[in-house]
């Protein structure tokens, strides 16, 4: 007999918790003995070719849509949809999230029939309009046991909180990305030890190595590649890289750094005018939003991770596949899966600590040879350990 499972996300569009969903979900289309469905708040054609044709895919109400798009795509969905995401973003920001959702999802159909429902991302910060996964599955969902997935820093997110220890508290499971986030989270939550469990991100190997050889970027030789995949946002730790990058340029070394990410139009405009400023712009290329950042990194020099902070991101695992040598500030699962790893190197995460970080590879350039090699040599090419995390999480 098939075992049933709901998974519930906001949108499949391009980010860490997509990608990952997406990757378990190809290892599942696998086994026979499960059977999926896949709800989506925004489902959108462009952002599923990653999914199994297994996978049943369904979507929720338009009110549900809301949650997962911006106050101006709201806009191209017409005035009244723009209204009501503008009255629910106001009323989360002075009252919370709870009545929001209640309204949201109240006019969703209910499910059932499941044995486990699973929310695939974190709540947000309780006034910000943005997941809804864990709500949806413990108000619309009726199944014999739920999880939650955690992708982030619980206590840096801002998510140690009465009301979300409320929510998780009600989860059967709870998942978290790696054993640094599982500590930080039982930190603020020690009484849910019993039913938290680290489940890994899965990885699409065959197609980062396929993609990483599509018309990779060819760089110069005699200079430093940096390479940063990232959305441009404030938490990702733009400025203060382009703040120690510039002291480097100041003591003569040469370099340029590729961005590769999109944001917001305003936060660009202020990195490129930041980059002006600290006269950077023969050393900063930008690149934008890209369906294969693959490319970008596979001839590189280094990856940087300047966040302020992360969970596990999954282009740790990208760069250690690809043989791409990481520099990352102490983010919470930064020594776990870097230094640990030995496939990288951790530095203090401040403005100070990416200088002395960036300085120690430039004056040890055969430091990061070595890394490369031993990622090459240690590589793996399989999700079996990921995908027993999983199966136990639901067993």
């Amino acid at each position: 007999m098939q075992k049933r499972l709901l998974f519930v996300m906001t949108t499949l569009r391009a980010g860490g918790i997509a990608t990952s969903l997406c990757n378990l979900l190809q290892e599942l289309d696998k086994d026979k003995k499960i059977s999926v469905d896949l709800l989506l708040f925004h489902p959108d054609a462009n952002d599923i070719e990653d999914l199994p044709l297994s996978v049943n895919l369904m979507a929720a109400n338009s009110l549900a849509d809301l949650i997962a798009i911006s106050q101006k795509e709201s806009w191209e969905k017409g005035v009244h949809l723009w209204l009501t995401r503008y009255l629910l973003g106001g009323l989360t920001k002075v009252c919370g999230d709870t009545l929001p959702y209640k309204l949201i999802f109240a006019s969703n159909r209910k499910y059932s029939g499941y044995d486990w429902a699973i929310s695939c991302t974190q709540s947000a910060p309780p006034n910000s309009l943005y997941g809804g996964c864990n709500e949806f599955v413990l108000h619309n969902v009726l199944s014999k046991q739920k999880a939650a997935f955690i992708h982030c820093d619980y206590v840096a997110y801002g998510l140690n909180n009465r009301h979300n220890h409320h929510i998780y508290k009600r989860f059967d499971r709870i998942a978290v990305v790696s054993q640094s986030v599982k500590d930080i989270f039982l930190s603020a939550e020690p009484g849910l030890a019993g039913k938290t469990t680290v489940v890994r991100n899965c990885h699409n190997q065959k197609k980062i190595l396929t993609l990483a050889g599509n018309e990779p970027l060819a760089y110069r030789k005699d200079i430093l590649n940096i390479v940063t995949v990232a959305r441009l946002s404030e938490e990702k730790g733009h400025f203060r890289a382009l703040e120690a990058l510039s002291v480097l340029k100041n003591d003569g070394h040469s370099f340029l750094w590729h961005i590769v990410g999109g944001g917001t139009r305003s936060f660009e405009n202020k990195l490129k005018a930041q980059i002006r400023v600290l006269g950077l712009e023969g050393y900063v290329q930008m690149y934008g939003n890209q369906s294969n950042p693959y490319r970008y990194m596979t001839n590189a020099d280094l990856l940087l991770v300047p966040s302020f902070h992360e969970a596990a991101p999954m282009v740790f695992g990208e760069a250690q596949l690809l043989g791409l040598p990481i520099l990352t500030t102490a983010t919470v699962s930064a020594v776990e899966m870097v230094a640990g790893s030995g496939t990288g190197f951790v530095c203090e995460n401040s403005t100070g600590g990416l200088i002395k970080g960036l300085k120690g590879v430039f004056e040890n350039r055969e430091s990061l040879t070595a890394v490369k090699k031993r990622q090459l040599f240690t590589r793996r090419y399989d999700n079996s350990s990921a995908l027993n995390e999983f199966y136990r999480l639901i067993d």
